[in-house]
Order: C-alpha cells, then sequence, then structure tokens
C-alpha cells in the first residue's frame, strides 16, 4: 500500500514537470517574438518614408506646375523687360506690365528671410509692383535648386537702331525656363527632386 503511494506521488511530480516550459523554450520563443518585432518595425518604418516621400513628391510636382504655368501666363500677356543686357542664362525674369510697373521673378539666395523658411532654403520671389512687396512663389521646405531664364532674341525686335533706322531683327521674343526644385526633408531618403522645362512665345506684338 504505501508502493502505492509513494508511486502515485512521483507519477502527480513527474507530470507537473512535464507540464511546464524549459528555459531553452523560453529563449527560443523570446527570439521568435524579438525577430517578429524587428520585422513589423522595419516594415512600418518603411511604410512611413514611403509615405512621406509620396508626400513630399505630390509638394514638388505641384510647385513645378504651378511656376511654370504662371511664367507661361506671366509670359504670354507681357513684355520683355529690354531695358538692360540679357545674359543668358539669368536666374530673374523681368517683363513689362500695361500698367507701366514690372514683374519680376527671381530666384533669392538661401535663407532669404523674405522666403520665410529654413536657412538653407532658396525660394523663388515674386514682386508684381517694380519691387514695392515681394512674395514667395514656392512652397515651404521645396528648395529651388536651379531657376534658369533663356531669353531669344537678347536684343528687342521693337526698338528702332542705327542709321537708317531698322529693326535688329524679326523674332518673336521667346522665354525658355529650366526649373528644378527638391524637397528639403528631415530625413534625405524622403527627399524628392523634379526637374522641368518649357519654352513660352509672348504675344505681346508692338511693331
Amino acid at each position: 500500500m504505501l508502493n502505492l503511494k509513494r508511486l502515485l506521488t512521483f507519477g502527480v511530480r513527474h507530470s507537473t514537470l512535464k507540464a511546464g516550459y524549459s528555459l531553452t523554450e523560453l529563449l527560443v520563443v523570446m527570439l521568435l517574438f524579438s525577430l517578429a518585432m524587428v520585422i513589423l518595425g522595419q516594415t512600418y518604418i518603411q511604410f512611413t518614408r514611403l509615405s512621406n516621400k509620396t508626400a513630399h513628391a505630390a509638394a514638388v510636382q505641384q510647385d513645378v506646375r504651378f511656376v511654370l504655368e504662371y511664367v507661361a501666363r506671366a509670359v504670354r500677356g507681357s513684355e520683355i523687360d529690354y531695358s538692360s543686357a540679357i545674359v543668358n542664362p539669368t536666374s530673374t525674369l523681368r517683363l513689362l506690365k500695361i500698367d507701366g510697373d514690372y514683374l519680376e521673378i527671381t530666384k533669392s539666395a538661401a535663407g532669404d528671410p523674405l522666403c520665410g523658411d529654413l536657412p538653407e532654403i532658396s525660394c523663388l520671389l515674386i514682386t508684381p509692383d517694380s519691387g514695392l512687396t515681394w512674395a514667395p512663389l514656392t512652397a515651404k521646405h521645396v528648395n529651388v535648386d536651379n531657376f534658369d531664364v533663356y531669353i531669344q532674341p537678347a536684343v528687342s525686335p521693337f526698338d528702332l537702331t542705327g542709321f537708317p533706322a531698322d529693326y535688329p531683327n524679326d523674332q518673336q521674343p521667346m522665354v525658355t525656363v529650366n526649373i528644378t526644385l527638391t524637397y528639403n526633408a528631415n530625413n534625405p531618403r524622403e527627399s524628392f527632386t523634379q526637374t522641368a522645362q518649357t519654352g513660352i512665345s509672348s504675344r505681346v506684338y508692338v511693331r
């Protein structure tokens, strides 16, 4: 009878020990859990970066479209200012308005306070009233890498010169704009750059 009790007691203890987890099993589970968390964390980070870069790309593309469309409308409805020598390329476009004022679009220096942006940002500045007021034409955190303006012809075709007086050329004024914008993100992997170019002929003909 005593032996039977011992056997039963040993069996209970043995079964209790078998029901638990060994240290090795716990370490394996913790390792697998850690690997799963690392994979999920990396996936989340990659998704966040992709989402941010997509948003930054949209901002840059919108700015490129807006600037080129704005310049195109301004050039078509205004006369190019030939009062100073034309040097190609230039980073400033000046157009004469019907009311006598001039409209000017120019690339700012990095950190220009008129941009109201980060110290390393160059923006496009515009004045519609001969320099009395200035405003940024590009969005925050969007850096203007290049704003190259080519004007053809380099001499006004509307001014008589020489003797006998004659026009220097018969070419209709045309402006070509080459622009490169970059979104300045905190993480370089989330930055986005786009380059675009367009050519616009002035519809103003005063001869």
